[in-house]
């Protein structure tokens, strides 16, 4: 094998794949097959563990929620159909529609799938907030439903009215809750199933547009459409469109690209440099070649790329003095970094510099009142000094940790900080152990990106409340002030105050420095001729019901 091109490496992947779906493609031969690759790999198809994008991605074929967001990024009604929330805020109030089935599985009477009731809500919301269930989003729910008098969730905080209603109390009011029930954490899952199989993460039992087949892991997946799914599209159509989804798992982008170009793959993202130059001319337009050839897309979508530093004292044990833990040394880091230089070289233009704070411009508008930073070798270089580390010297060599897809990212950093004299070196793991090194405090400096679970800037911000550690605050920042800044504005209903208390927040925070904002991402997306429909959309939209393949 060491003796083949490394381009005939994709043949042998994909004649592995092909046969381990022969005998469905016998059956469905004129079935529209929709195929993409997921690098980052996956761990889990439970909802309680959606944490990573990939996870996500492949999670939300499966499921429903209450509530979700359209392409345009509206909230809409999805499980639920209605809803009601009392004066003080405190309460909620949802009615479900009625008529929605779980997937046909064994878990149920004779393998029928059984209609949704008020009963899974409640289920799977508790199932969530169990700390048994090791879940990364119990913060979902965590210290925002209703506490018993040892400050835990009551056992009254979800509770049935009826076959299709529900009640959710608060502890205080949290205005964007109903954003929340959007999340692929609270996906609606059948109690049978749990118990069947002790947890969903191989066996995936939702509601969604999509049911489960088979997993190979880290090889290949394929989910078929699930025939008495709910929705139609604005033409009347019933959804999904397409018959079959498969993924493929190459971690090697040459390979993916490459399958790509062989038409094996429908659906390739998450280019790195090498691919996005080909993709993008140096004035930010579409080569002309790709464009004929596919559909090429520029998609804004709320995500910020950033390196995360460890900000928590047990996890420096071993040294209670470490550098990281100085904010002089933090600012020096975010000076070091040319944001113009990483997105006009590196990536074409796609995207933004991230030199306004952490949250993106497609969910502030106007960010000139957050002062983020920009490169300046000088302030660096007088940080350093300032710190008792003149140019570098005596500064312990900082591991980075990275993904495969942005490791050039990695890289540019890695380069940057050298001229100043800061030593590092990489780590690349796939998506789930770069997630287990952070939450387990191994990873002190970290590239992580925040693609946004609904689109208000307080998801953001949810990153850095000290209550959500662990959970989505991978630094471990504390600041009371910050806590309490955050609480205030979960509480107030006028979106002009809301938004000061925002920028205040962020400016605290950024002042602070536990994180290196990079860019405000744009998705450069490329499907087969055949695709039509939006793949992409601003937060986790990845819905995969709506587009459709149209062979000439």
């Amino acid at each position: 094998m060491e003796n083949l091109p490394k381009w005939s490496l994709v043949f042998c992947i994909f004649i592995l794949l092909s046969a381990c779906s022969s005998l469905h493609r016998k059956q469905e031969k004129a079935a529209k097959v929709f195929r993409f690759n997921s690098a980052d790999g996956i761990s889990s198809l439970d909802p309680i563990h959606a944490e990573t994008e990939a996870n996500v991605h492949i999670i939300s074929q499966f499921y429903n929620g209450l509530f979700e967001y359209d392409e345009n990024q509206h909230l809409q009604h999805c499980l639920a159909e209605a809803y009601d929330i009392s004066p003080d805020g405190k309460t909620y109030t949802i009615a479900l529609r009625k008529g929605v089935f779980f997937h046909d599985n064994p878990a149920f009477p004779e393998g029928k799938g059984r209609e949704i009731r008020a009963s899974d809500v409640v289920y799977s919301f508790r199932r969530l907030l169990n700390p048994a269930s090791g879940s990364a989003g119990t913060w979902v729910f965590q210290d925002r439903v209703l506490q018993n008098a040892e400050g835990n969730p009551s056992d009254t905080c979800f509770m049935e009215i009826d076959d299709y209603a529900i009640k959710i109390y608060l502890q205080e009011p949290f205005v964007p809750f109903l954003q929340l029930l959007s999340m692929p954490f609270t996906y609606i899952v059948p109690e049978e199933a749990v118990k069947l199989y002790g947890d969903l993460r191989k066996k995936p039992v939702g509601s969604g547009a999509f049911i489960f087949e088979e997993w190979l892991e880290y090889n290949y997946m394929r989910m078929r459409k699930n025939p008495f799914y709910f929705k139609r599209n604005a033409s009347g159509q019933q959804l999904p469109l397409i018959d079959v989804i498969e993924v493929s798992f190459m971690t090697d982008e040459h390979d993916a690209f490459k399958a790509f170009e062989l038409k094996k793959i429908d659906f390739i993202n998450s280019l790195t440099t090498e691919y996005i130059n080909k993709i993008i001319n140096k004035d930010g337009t579409i080569n002309e070649e790709f464009e004929s050839k596919y559909n090429v897309q520029k998609i804004p979508i709320i995500n910020t790329e950033y390196i995360g530093i460890l900000l928590d004292n047990k996890s420096y044990a071993d040294n209670p003095n470490h550098p990281l833990l100085d904010v002089r040394i933090r600012k020096a880091l975010n000076y070091m970094i040319n944001r113009e230089e990483v997105v006009e070289e590196l990536r074409r233009n796609l995207g933004k510099p991230a030199h306004a704070g952490l949250i993106p411009p497609i969910l502030t508008g106007d960010k000139n009142t957050v002062k983020g930073y920009h490169y300046d070798p000088k302030q660096a270089e007088e940080l350093l000094e300032a710190a008792g580390y003149p140019k570098g010297k005596g500064l312990p060599e900082i591991t980075l940790y990275t993904i495969p897809s942005a490791f050039y990212i990695a890289e540019y950093v890695q380069a940057k900080f050298r001229q100043f004299g800061v030593q590092s070196k990489i780590e690349v793991n796939n998506g789930p152990a770069q997630i287990g090194l952070i939450n387990t405090g191994q990873a002190k400096i970290f590239r992580l990106r925040w693609l946004a679970d609904y689109p208000d800037e307080e998801n953001y911000l949810a990153l850095f409340n000290s209550k959500n550690s662990p959970g989505p605050n991978k630094t471990r920042y504390v600041n009371l002030t910050y806590d309490s800044l955050y609480a205030k504005a979960c509480a107030e209903k006028n979106d002009t105050l809301r938004k000061q208390l925002y920028r205040q927040m962020e400016q605290l925070m950024i002042d602070d420095a536990p994180v290196l904002p990079i860019y405000y991402d744009e998705a450069l997306q490329l499907t087969q001729k055949k695709i039509t429909g939006q793949l992409l959309g601003g937060a986790y939209n990845f819905k995969l019901e709506k587009i459709d393949i149209n062979e000439k």
